[in-house]
């Protein structure tokens, strides 16, 4: 896997602790690290690499699931405000 940004992480932390997303009891399989990067992406107004939107998922205690085949995840996330 690539080393993910630290700038990266950072602004896909700022749009998680924004409140565009909240954890949930199971994984969400409707969107992925890759749908979630662009939501924040959008809101951000920076770029985010998938590797730094899934290290910023795991570090603000969502759980991850790899989807198999892909350098994807899932998450236990729900949307709310996008």
């Amino acid at each position: 896997m690539v080393e993910a940004s630290p700038v990266e992480v950072k602004n896909a932390k700022f749009w998680i602790n924004e409140g565009f997303v909240r954890p949930r009891k199971s994984i969400n399989r409707s969107i992925s690290s890759y749908g979630l990067k662009h939501l924040a992406e959008r809101q951000v107004g920076s770029y985010i690499s998938n590797e730094a939107m899934i290290k910023a998922m795991v570090e603000s205690g969502f759980r991850a699931q790899q989807i198999r085949g892909t350098t994807n995840f899932y998450f236990n996330v729900k949307l709310t405000e996008i």
